[in-house]
């Protein structure tokens, strides 16, 4: 058997990503839709950001982040690649090489834990409207920096790779048999978008995407990103603590920015995605008014005053969409799908928008997509989205079902055959029915909501293609997206213990002690068709995984509602941890 591993390498704005997908023979080893990662400071993305200290010496990603050392940091160089400046540009360049030879380091050092392989093929990513000499200098860069075998693919049909083998129930073929989509790259620094067509089958007789618009054009960008929204909460709290007689506050955005963003991400994002919902806590800021020895009440933030406050800045999002359109001479009508990607679309007022519910900044008249919301796509976790297209690129995507998901009834994930029971098993294509994109609304959680919002074990039965460690690396990614320490240990019983705890230290500060959230996963049972694993919330202090040998050597004690870790933990986590791990059972 010839194996190849195939790695992908997203080189982003704001943030970069490696992915790794194994093939034997061609086929896909492991789960289909599964992918290894390169991990960085535990996480599996990190910062595109190279710091030059004063002796000359370099860091890079999180190290650069957190560089105590004189020195200059140099960020966001990628959209300094097509400047018009031509010393501007050569920095660039500099930069990118150096951080290439950064991210071969780091995938040099984990490879040895991947599968062994015969081939080794790099494919790496680059936006839509680069030029071909600039889309042929990251080629060069990414194979001298040790890279084999490299070969190139925009960042628009790279998510489209994604979506169509990941998730495609929301791609409806149009008429012509086939798909106009739009894709909303939404990042840290700026949002791009590309109108593209979609051909499951071209005169080549594959998949193909065409590019059929690109906006902004050229090197103009829209500073529609992640990192204005820091920016804002950081001066939201900044006039609470000054009211409050902060002193000293000049320096504030470069001392809590990451802070702010961290609070973001955790708190303020979730809690507003409710329409009712109101952000009442800020844990960095409770700690600066405890040193400055008042209680105050934190302004409670909604969306009404959170909408407000971004009102010009979330009104682009609307008119980006609009131009777009308009300059490919298309309209609303003629979008057949979007699809989100980049962190920072997952905030609620994207998909709100785009779909019509909120209008006050603009409307986008997407006709599709308003009157069928499920047309709107975003993998688990977006900022992964094009580094696992380029991981897939052997993958063959599944059949679009091209009708609409009928209520009570299943189609077949393989052959598109409908159902009219709820039954698990095609007659036609003997397969397992087992995908929840393809289901009645009535049957695509498998967590019922009570139970996903508490913290009792709740018991998985897992198909024969899904395992324990599985469910153990889907709540890790999961944990590491809410910017927490994580690490997975084995607790040598066949079963898993994932930690994570709060890289800013506030449940310490509250509990007295470093806490974490234990997510422990054991093997229950099994029967010929399924094998049962139960998912059960701890606490417990975190411990030094090198010193775990057993599972019965943790201290464990119930997950309460304890001043700190209660607040955060009882309202969102458990649920989304359950129901992310029911989507990858019944994936």
């Amino acid at each position: 058997m010839t194996v190849e591993r195939v790695v992908g390498i997203d080189f982003g704005t704001s943030s970069s990503v490696i992915k790794v997908k194994t093939f034997g023979n061609d086929e896909p080893m492991g789960e289909i839709v599964g992918a290894d990662y390169i991990r960085f400071d535990n996480r599996d993305f990190v910062p595109t950001l190279v710091y030059t200290a004063r002796d000359g010496s370099m860091l890079y990603g999180y190290e650069a982040a957190n560089a105590s050392v004189p020195g200059d940091l140099s960020h966001n160089f990628k959209l300094d690649l097509i400047s018009g400046d031509e010393e501007t540009r050569a920095g660039a360049l500099h930069f990118t090489k150096q951080f290439y030879n950064y991210l071969f380091k780091a995938y040099s050092e984990q490879s040895p834990r991947l599968p062994a392989c015969d081939i080794e093929t790099t494919i790496i990513s680059y936006p839509a409207k680069w030029p071909q000499s600039l889309r042929d200098d990251m080629i060069a860069i990414a194979q001298g920096a040790g890279f084999k075998n490299v070969s190139g693919i925009d960042e628009p049909s790279a998510a489209v790779k994604a979506v169509m083998v990941h998730d495609n129930k929301s791609v409806r073929l149009n008429d012509d048999g086939a798909a106009n989509i739009l894709v909303v790259d939404m990042g840290a620094g700026t949002t791009d978008l590309v109108f593209c067509r979609f051909e499951p089958k071209s005169s080549r007789g594959t998949p193909d995407v065409s590019i059929l618009n690109i906006w902004p054009k050229g090197d103009k960008g829209s500073l529609l990103g992640g990192r204005e929204v820091d920016e804002a909460l950081c001066e939201y709290v900044k006039r609470y603590l000054v009211n409050c007689g902060l002193p000293g506050s000049r320096d504030f955005r470069d001392r809590y920015i990451d802070k702010c963003k961290a609070w973001k991400e955790t708190n303020v994002s979730p809690v507003l995605a409710k329409p009712d919902g109101v952000v009442r806590y800020c844990g960095f800021a409770e700690s600066i008014m405890a040193m400055l020895g008042t209680d105050a009440e934190f302004p409670p933030l909604s969306r009404i005053e959170f909408e407000n406050m971004l009102e010009a800045y979330l009104a682009q999002l609307p008119q980006m969409v609009n131009g777009c359109l308009e300059d490919a001479g298309a309209s609303g009508a003629d979008v057949d799908c979007v699809i989100l990607t980049g962190g920072h679309s997952q905030w609620y007022f994207a998909e709100e928008i785009l779909t019509g519910k909120i209008t006050k900044f603009g409307r986008v008249n997407l006709d599709k997509i308003a009157a069928d919301q499920n047309r709107i796509v975003r993998t688990p976790n977006p900022q992964e989205t094009v580094a696992l297209g380029l991981a897939y690129q052997k993958l063959i995507p599944k059949p679009l079902h091209t009708g609409p998901i009928e209520e009570n009834v299943v189609y077949c994930t393989f052959c598109g055959t409908r159902n009219v029971d709820t039954d698990i098993y095609c007659k036609r294509c003997e397969r397992n029915l087992s995908e929840p994109q393809y289901q009645s609304p009535i049957f695509t959680h498998a967590v019922p909501q009570a139970v996903a919002n508490s913290g009792k074990t709740e018991i998985f039965a897992l198909p024969f293609d899904k395992t324990i460690k599985g469910i153990a690396d889907t709540v890790q990614s999961l944990l590491n997206s809410k910017n927490m320490s994580v690490q997975v240990i084995d607790s040598k019983d066949g079963g898993f213990i994932v930690q994570a705890r709060d890289k800013d230290g506030k449940w310490k500060q509250f509990i007295g002690m470093d806490v974490a959230l234990n997510v422990v996963i054991k093997k229950t049972g099994a029967t010929e068709t399924a094998t049962y694993a139960s998912l059960e919330f701890k606490q417990a202090k975190w411990v030094d995984k090198g010193g775990i040998m057993a599972l019965s050597l943790f201290v464990f004690w119930p997950l309460t509602i304890t001043a700190g870790i209660g607040m955060y933990m009882q309202g969102k986590l458990p649920g989304e941890i359950k129901n992310t791990v029911a989507v990858y059972v019944n994936s």
